[in-house]
């Protein structure tokens, strides 16, 4: 209670007392109230605030925490306060004198400097920004799943695969997306359902991660996981392009075709995972004998030519699950994607520009696609192509490996110089290169670079067996023969070295000097690989 208050003061004033001249019936009088007089001020009006009831008083439903922090900063201060009603706005006009006996009009003024009021609307204001600051960072936080990016990142990609991985999660897939954020597919990383272990090749389209996948009970695989490029991950032409490459090779099941495991996307970017090879491209097996100043023995040339074509062939013959005829011409048979594993197996990858007929994409006609260097004449024209133009590919490939030169590239070469030779078919006779091979083979790949499609092998099955037909001879090209001259070419370790070392001893001491060689042996598999042992 405040100091200088009356006992009787204590109830305070009824409504009737208040509002009596508002109501019908009048308010029975009271007596009179003596005038005020100078220096003193009316009776306030008294409004008692009752204390919080506690808990156990029988209130049911809690106080929200804003209206109980607000009550809790009036019990510190009082039990009671005393709230007035606002003074009436001053009139110009002189006061109306009132008749005897009528009650004296309740005159409410301001009472001067009420701490306790003051600090009251202190608090309520307090209160109320506080519990507007507390529903915007609840707002905020709900807005806001991820931490926010660093500086230089593009705060909206970063929103939409944020989006996109909650709602991944909320379907509860097994593979629930991750964001794509920058460096995630680095070496070492997770990926989705994989973690990358290194990159192993980059092209114009996608680049290639040697990756792993755990499963149940220890189980890991290892496989391929091709990745089409940030930057084109929202380029819808590329995009399609590399759906269809996926949903075309999957269909293939060939032992010289690159198997597709699964087709999935990460946040903004498309995977391909497929099988690993464990070997190198015919790119860079070409390289590395260039540089040791080599070439491919002719036997393994033609081995793996024939595995390509016969991969080709049954591309060119797949059909669909309606058994109609897909028309599939890979577009781009070059060294870069004809694998070599350690094992002497070889794989044909990257259908990424095949054409087919039920594929999506479509190029327009006269758009070139591919690598210039190993394109038919009607491709690099931008004409219509068939499966033919694969096997003219092929033929300027198996040029290379025997020659190690590639026919359309020459001293002071532009890229419109290479285009006109290109469309002429204009490559060079093998025996001024120096390389020395039997009629026949040399007839199956001049046959295979003729100019015109009519003139070349009708299917790439023919061509398989005119090159298998010259691997029928002593000693025979084989799988094993060229995995250990890959192993041997790049130095992997070889359990059979030591006993292949011996055998080639044996073979070179027992071998009569005016030997002659074999159909396919300007330079046999054996004495090439003595020399690199020997190194």
């Amino acid at each position: 209670m405040s100091q200088g208050r009356k006992p009787e003061d204590e109830e305070g004033l009824t409504s009737d007392e208040i509002f009596g001249d508002l109501v019908d019936a009048p308010a029975p009088e009271k007596p009179a109230q003596p005038p005020a007089t100078a220096g003193q001020r009316p009776a306030a009006i008294k409004v008692k605030i009752a204390e919080r009831r506690s808990a156990d008083a029988g209130q049911s439903d809690p106080l929200p925490e804003e209206l109980a922090a607000l009550i809790d900063a009036f019990d510190d201060h009082h039990d009671e306060a005393e709230i007035l009603e606002p003074p009436p706005e001053p009139s110009s006009h002189p006061p109306t004198p009132t008749e005897p006996g009528t009650p004296t009009p309740l005159v409410l003024e301001p009472l001067p400097d009420l701490p306790e009021v003051e600090e009251a609307e202190r608090l309520r204001s307090e209160a109320e920004a506080r519990s507007d600051f507390v529903k915007l960072t609840r707002q905020l936080r709900k807005a806001l799943p991820k931490p926010l990016a660093p500086p230089g990142v593009d705060l909206a990609g970063v929103a939409e695969t944020a989006l996109a991985a909650a709602a991944a999660s909320d379907r509860g897939g097994p593979d629930a997306v991750l964001p794509d954020l920058p460096g995630e597919a680095e070496e070492g990383n997770g990926y989705g359902p994989y973690q990358l272990l290194e990159k192993i090749a980059v092209g114009g389209m996608a680049e290639v991660f040697k990756a792993k996948r755990r499963g149940l009970a220890g189980f890991e695989k290892v496989i391929a996981v091709k990745r089409i490029l940030p930057h084109l991950s929202h380029n819808e032409e590329f995009v399609t392009m590399f759906v269809d490459e996926a949903k075309l090779v999957a269909g293939l099941t060939h032992p010289n075709i690159v198997h597709i495991f699964d087709l999935g996307r990460i946040g903004a970017s498309y995977y391909i995972a497929m099988e690993y090879v464990d070997g190198r491209d015919l790119r860079s097996t070409l390289k590395r004998l260039h540089e040791r100043a080599e070439r491919l023995p002719a036997g393994l040339a033609v081995f793996v030519a024939s595995r390509v074509a016969s991969a080709l062939d049954h591309a060119h013959r797949h059909k669909d699950a309606e058994g109609r005829p897909l028309r599939i011409v890979h577009r781009d048979v070059s060294p870069q994607n004809i694998l070599i594993s350690f094992e002497g197996q070889v794989k044909l990858t990257d259908f990424g520009i095949a054409k087919a007929a039920t594929k999506a994409s479509t190029t327009e006609r006269g758009a070139l696609r591919g690598k210039l260097m190993y394109m038919s004449p009607e491709q690099a024209w931008g004409r219509p192509i068939d499966h033919r133009s694969d096997l003219f590919s092929l033929g300027i490939v198996l040029y290379e490996m025997l020659s190690g030169e590639r026919p359309f590239l020459g001293a002071g070469s532009s890229d419109m110089g290479i285009l006109k030779k290109v469309r002429e078919a204009d490559v060079p006779p093998l025996a001024p290169l120096g390389v020395t091979m039997p009629a026949e083979l040399e007839r199956i790949v001049m046959r295979a670079l003729a100019r015109e499609p009519d003139d070349r092998p009708r299917t790439a099955g023919i061509l398989q067996q005119d090159l298998e037909s010259l691997l029928n001879v002593e000693p025979p090209a084989t799988a094993r023969e060229l995995g250990r001259f890959m192993r041997q070419l790049f130095g992997v370790p070889d359990e059979d070295t030591q006993e292949h070392h011996v055998e080639a001893e044996l073979a070179a001491a027992s071998e009569p000097p005016d030997k002659v060689p074999s159909l396919l042996e300007p330079l046999s598999v054996e004495q090439l690989l003595r020399r690199f042992g020997d190194d």
